[in-house]
């Protein structure tokens, strides 16, 4: 009478990411670990054949879905993105980029005050920040982190 057959559950990781970040219910290490699982469940990053999402900083993991969700708090940043960027001693470091949400763009330590009044570790902070006045996009609207990149290899970053 207890035994059960249960079948596969159909959960899409990218609605339970959402449903969870909408009810407040990431923080921390938790937001990290339910990211890095949704990436995993579903298979993919952001672009097609793109790594989960993780930049790791002389051993030290950073989850720039994090970051981007807190700057995008900032009542001055309309979008953000974070990526890597390689660095020869530590193998890869952060740059934030935002699109500011009016005529005025935000300062570099403006939004890292931010960041940081809204409790991202000092550990887990951009190096880099660009402001810029539009993103890469996809036909889909999603970011282009990899033309990001090259982006910040042509133009000097705070």
């Amino acid at each position: 009478e207890g035994d059960r057959a249960v079948g596969p559950v159909d959960l899409d990781p990218h609605r339970v990411l959402a449903a969870l970040r909408h009810a407040g219910r990431l923080e921390g290490a938790e937001h990290a670990a339910v990211a890095l699982l949704g990436a995993r469940l579903a298979g993919d990053g952001e672009e097609p054949g793109e790594r989960v999402d993780v930049v790791i900083r002389g051993g030290h993991n950073i989850f720039p879905t994090r970051v981007e969700d807190l700057a995008i708090k900032h009542p001055a940043v309309a979008r953000a993105a974070a990526f890597a960027v390689p660095d020869e001693r530590l193998g890869e470091k952060l740059c934030l980029a935002v699109l500011p949400a009016g005529p005025d763009r935000p300062a570099a330590d403006e939004v890292l005050r931010h960041l940081f009044d809204c409790g991202l570790s000092k550990y887990d902070m951009p190096e880099y920040f660009l402001a810029m006045d539009a993103f890469p996009l996809t036909a889909s609207g999603k970011i282009l982190k990899r033309e990001l990149k090259a982006l910040f290899e042509d133009q000097p970053a705070v």
